[in-house]
């Protein structure tokens, strides 16, 4: 009787304990969503001189997805660095996957307009825009697969929006973007290759209850 009596109080301790740690976790999950927002983005890439080309009858699209970490976070202005994930798609010249890392300052009026600029650098996987053929050892050409290569990339991004919690009730912020990603060591002939950028997106903080 003594040892099922044992059992079960440990039983009961160890459930406790689960509990315990996993409402911490969803407590911390909760309390890091509520503090860095999700910013999502959908454009238009092309290749181009900053500035110019951002408006073309063309479609290549680009997405990234991505947050901030607040350095300075005042009503009116904030410093901060993002961490995104995006791509690109672009059939006559390239296509990429993309890291970056961000530092940005944002200015907001009190009624909600606000505007920003960032500066960063990362990493991206580029992609032909044609099929690769090699010579094999039978002196044939042949087709193989594109495994893409590594490029350091800079950016520089400039947004204008709309803060709408007063409005809304929710803290979601929508803006239009320009942004200029740079492919560095592009290829021998072309080492470095910029991409103006035209893009629209929202920006999210998940609050609980």
């Amino acid at each position: 009787m003594t040892k099922t009596v044992f059992r079960l109080t440990v039983i009961i301790l160890i459930v406790s304990g689960c509990e315990s740690l996993f409402g911490q976790v969803v407590e911390t999950k909760k309390h890091w969503l509520e503090k860095h927002p999700i910013d999502l983005a959908f454009g238009n890439i092309s290749v181009g001189i900053p500035f110019s080309k951002i408006f073309i009858n063309k479609f290549y699209p680009l997405s990234t997805l991505g947050t901030e970490f607040n350095y300075r976070n005042k009503k009116i202005s904030q410093i901060y660095q993002t961490a995104k994930i995006g791509w690109y798609y672009n059939k006559y010249n390239t296509s990429a996957f993309f890291i970056n890392s961000e530092i940005g300052y944002r200015y907001t009026f009190g009624f909600g307009l606000f505007a920003d600029a960032n500066l960063g650098v990362g990493y991206s996987q580029l992609f032909h825009p044609n099929a690769i053929y090699i010579l094999n050892s039978h002196r044939e050409y042949e087709q193989v697969r594109d495994r893409g290569k590594p490029s350091i990339m800079a950016d520089y991004l400039f947004s204008i929006g709309f803060y709408l919690a007063k409005r809304v009730k929710r803290p979601v912020s929508i803006f239009i973007r320009y942004g200029n990603y740079i492919q560095l060591f592009y290829n021998p002939d072309i080492p470095v290759l910029p991409q103006n950028s035209f893009q629209m997106g929202a920006r999210i903080n998940i609050k609980y209850k």
